[in-house]
């Protein structure tokens, strides 16, 4: 299966970039076959104008909650996980841009 790296409204107004790293932990973690638990975790990233880049995403957690049809994140780990890229960057303002699942 190809991934995209990109997600635009039709008129192409709003993109949504993610870079490859992020695609390799979406990959890692995808729901393979239907009786695997759903994952998810933290996405970062900066907004370029009305745009979006997605920096890194967090690997789903020990204390997450997975199961087949949901998926519960704790905050122990992933806000580890988003001080460590922010200091990483020299304490840049990146922005929380969602929780994915």
């Amino acid at each position: 299966m190809q991934y995209i790296a990109d997600w635009a409204t039709p008129d192409r107004k709003r993109l949504v970039v993610l870079s490859p790293g992020t695609l390799k932990v979406f990959w890692k973690h995808r729901q393979r076959l239907f009786w695997h638990s759903e994952a998810g975790g933290v996405l970062i990233g900066k907004r370029r104008g009305k745009h979006l880049e997605v920096l890194l995403a967090s690997e789903p957690m020990p204390t997450d909650r997975r199961a087949q049809f949901m998926f519960e994140r704790e905050p122990d780990g992933h806000l580890d996980f988003a001080k460590a890229a922010w200091r990483a960057a020299g304490y840049e303002l990146f922005q929380a841009v969602n929780s994915y699942a």
